[in-house]
């Protein structure tokens, strides 16, 4: 059986880890922010799923624990409390992003529209 890693990054290490997953885009980045904070501006290829939603850890249940996950909000809160409920429901490799689309900005990393 794999190791299960589910762990928070800065957005230097997670700019390193979606080089390398960036190959076969086997990696799916999740930003948990409201749609209309999504809108402002996310992590190429983040799709939304927004935490505050009814039936978001349904959402959650429903996606393939077997694949690489990187999480992200605003500022890190939901993200890390989403990275501790997928570690819960037995994914099998997630990363937060520490300080969440503000640090990543902050730290000079590109961020783009989303496309609609």
């Amino acid at each position: 059986m794999t190791e299960q890693v589910s762990r928070e990054c800065s957005p230097k290490e997670l700019e390193q880890i979606l080089k390398n997953h960036r190959e076969g885009s086997s990696c799916i980045i999740l930003d948990v922010r409201t749609p209309e904070e999504y809108s402002s501006g996310c992590l190429a290829r983040a799709e939304n799923i927004n935490f505050s939603d009814p039936g978001f850890r349904n959402t959650l249940e429903r996606l393939d624990k077997t694949r690489t996950y990187v999480v992200y909000c605003r500022h890190g809160v939901r993200a890390s409390r989403v990275l501790r409920m997928m570690a819960d429901l037995g994914f099998h490799e997630v990363y937060s992003l520490q300080g969440g689309i503000e640090r990543w900005r902050e730290s000079g990393l590109p961020v783009e529209r989303p496309s609609s």
